[in-house]
C-alpha cells in the first residue's frame, strides 16, 4: 500500500501534524485516501486483480502468495465479501 505522504516518518511525527486523517485512519481506515497515497479500496482494486491473473495463469497449481499485513487483510476481506 502507498501510504503517499506518511511513508518514512515515525508514527508519532504525523499523529501531530496531521490529527484529523490519523484519527480517521484509526477510527474508520476504509474511508481514508491518504494524501498523495492509496485508500484501502484502491489497494483491494489492485491486489484482487493480480490475484485473479494468478489464479488464471496458475490454475491447477499450489500457489502461496505474500504480502504486506494491509494488503492481506484487505485481500481476505474482499475474499470473503
Amino acid at each position: 500500500m502507498s501510504f503517499g505522504d506518511w511513508e518514512g516518518h515515525a508514527i508519532k511525527r504525523f499523529e501531530k501534524w496531521i490529527t484529523k486523517t490519523y484519527r480517521q485512519w484509526v477510527e474508520s481506515p476504509h474511508l481514508v485516501k491518504l494524501p498523495g497515497g492509496e485508500s484501502l479500496d484502491d489497494v483491494r482494486g489492485r491486489a484482487m486483480a493480480a490475484l485473479e491473473e494468478v489464479l488464471r495463469k496458475h490454475s491447477e497449481k499450489t500457489i502461496v502468495l505474500v504480502s504486506h499485513r494491509v494488503v492481506c487483510k484487505v485481500m481476505i476481506c474482499a475474499i470473503l465479501v
